[in-house]
């Protein structure tokens, strides 16, 4: 009997000593899981992971230790290093046969080349897996292909497309009955359709997740990630109270699984719910708090919104110079990390401070650079177009005009025909100069006659002193205007009496309708002049009665004939 116990003791000690090291490559796995989203401790058990992988030949381990390396350089904004080490992990795929950890590095791999903006890389990496995935008769993983390249698409701003990808794959995953799969793509239906403006459709997409979740215990976090879904559709509707209902329910569920990272992500929502309601002193400490802890986790990007958000909090207040310590922050991350989609609220940000602080040159620059990048993300989505039309239309010309010289006869090739067209073609334009010149000067003649004429009768009527008010505050007497210039969106109003012009930002065409039709009129695109301030006209520039010389487009010039012939 002493002889089976010892015997039972012996074999259960050698089985627990041979599944001590899965036991503690689990472990390991479990704790860099678990710390995925903090950096400091994501270091270190990564670190122990892919050093207990090489000590013990544990390929798996060594797989698993380098994907964590590469989550935590892009939890630090260093996704180029990422890819390093998922590229490290994949030197080791022929020694394996766990083809999960494979797929999910390569489809790992293909998601942050696709958030660099390298598109091409990451879709051949998505076409390998299909590759694989068929040989290996693993359906999901195709499905999952579906859903990164719907991603890469919606990132290229094609969300038509990108919503056909995301429903082939919801067939595929509804097909495999996988509802944890299927919320993904539900969700990323949902933010697609709100990409197109498509709110209500999003709105709908969601509670279609909400639905799922709720009949699957299992789901229970994506329930919640669904409600901050909807409650950040409802931010950007404006609908405080909405956002707020579903906030709440958020920040509730993650405060009682003690999800830190995530409730702080749920803050900086909260954050912005309250700056729609002017509540500065909840959205100050909600988005500070958040602050604190995204950067203990140096996560970039959600950093970058805090301090975007923390400025608007202090410009609403009329504190610009906090605001602007803030917004220096978020902008400084932005360029040194190259992450530009937040760039357009920060220059939006940076003119409206400036404008309130009377730096209209600045405030114009930073509208300036926010409009550019609106026509740099149109141009981006078109050029791939344009260009093929224009190779087109290049090789169709280039055609046309080979066809044209095949047909031609000798004499039309030689020098004495040349020589006679280019005589007729120089006489002819000569004709038409000189002509054009002396209408112009008969022209010009005219409209200063008609200048002259036109200040006699109106120096002979009774004047009423007009004034109109800035949106500065400064009164101005329209009878000192001698023109206003559109610079932006901005005017500058010149003045008789003063050197500086006034600053109103207005167009021109608002400005017209506040001024004497009799005494004011467009003579360019950019200009309004005063009438009697007009000492001289030419034929595309008139002077002003301080010297100046403004431009006098043709377009216009009809207005100005007009004007001197009403009676």
């Amino acid at each position: 009997m002493i002889q089976k116990i010892l015997f039972f003791f012996f074999f259960s000690a050698l089985v627990i000593a041979q599944n001590q090291p899965d036991n503690d490559f689990k472990r390991l796995e479990r704790l860099c899981q678990k710390n995925s989203n903090n950096a400091d401790s994501l270091s270190l058990y990564s670190n122990r992971l892919l050093q207990f992988g090489k000590k013990n030949n544990n390929i798996e381990a060594i797989l698993e230790g380098y994907f964590f390396y590469s989550q935590l350089e892009t939890l630090k904004g260093n996704k180029k290093q990422a890819i390093v080490y998922l590229d490290s992990a994949l030197v080791y795929q022929d020694r394996t046969q766990d083809y999960s950890r494979l797929f999910r590095i390569k489809r790992v791999k293909a998601i942050t080349c696709a958030q660099l903006g390298e598109y091409d890389i990451a879709e051949k990496i998505y076409s390998g897996i299909v590759e694989d995935a068929l040989k290996t008769n693993r359906v999901d993983e195709i499905a999952q292909t579906y859903n990164g390249l719907g991603i890469i698409e919606r990132n290229k701003s094609n969300y038509s497309k990108a919503l056909q990808y995301f429903e082939k794959a919801l067939h595929i995953w509804d097909s495999l009955g996988v509802d944890n799969a299927k919320l993904g793509a539900i969700s990323n239906i949902g933010l697609t359709q709100k990409s197109l403006g498509n709110i209500s459709e999003s709105n709908k997409s969601f509670h279609k997740a909400i639905y799922l979740s709720k009949n699957d215990k299992r789901n229970e976090s994506s329930l919640y990630r669904m409600y901050s879904n909807l409650a950040s559709n409802f931010i950007s509707l404006k609908k405080a109270d909405s956002a707020n209902y579903y906030l709440d329910k958020v920040v509730h569920y993650y405060k009682r699984t003690n999800q830190k990272f995530l409730l702080n992500l749920a803050y900086l929502n909260v954050g912005q719910s309250k700056l729609l309601t002017n509540d500065f002193k909840s959205a100050f400490w909600h988005l500070n708090t958040s602050l604190q802890e995204i950067k203990k986790a140096k996560h970039i990007p959600q950093q970058i919104e805090n301090y975007r958000l923390l400025a608007t909090v202090f410009y609403k207040q009329n504190d610009f110079e906090k605001a602007l310590i803030y917004l220096d922050s978020a902008h400084t991350l932005s360029v040194d990390k190259n992450i530009n989609y937040d760039l357009e609220s920060q220059y939006a940000l940076y003119a409206a401070i400036n404008e309130k602080s009377a730096n209209y040159k600045e405030a114009n620059n930073y509208l300036r650079k926010n409009d550019s990048l609106k026509k740099a993300k149109y141009l981006k989505k078109t050029a791939n177009s344009f260009n093929q039309i224009l190779v087109l239309e290049d090789n169709k010309e280039k055609s046309n005009t080979i066809v044209k010289l095949d047909k031609e006869k000798s004499f039309y090739k030689s020098n004495l025909f040349v020589a006679a067209i280019l005589a007729i073609i120089l006489l002819i334009m000569f004709f038409f100069l000189a002509k054009k010149y002396l209408m112009q000067m008969k022209e010009v003649k005219e409209l200063q006659d008609e200048l002259e004429q036109y200040n006699i009768e109106y120096s002979e009527v009774p004047k009423t002193e007009i004034v109109i008010q800035l949106k500065s505050k400064a009164i101005i007497n329209t009878s000192k205007i001698l023109y206003i210039k559109s610079d932006g969106h901005y005017a500058e109003i010149f003045l008789e009496d003063k050197e500086k012009p006034e600053i109103e930002r207005s167009s021109l065409s608002n400005l017209a309708e506040q001024l004497p039709s009799k005494d004011f009129i467009r003579i360019h695109k950019s200009y309004i002049v005063n009438i009697h301030k007009i000492k001289i006209i030419n034929s595309t520039q008139l002077m002003v009665s301080n010297g100046e010389w403004i431009k006098l487009s043709r377009t216009y010039k009809q207005e100005l004939k007009n004007i001197f012939h009403k009676e």
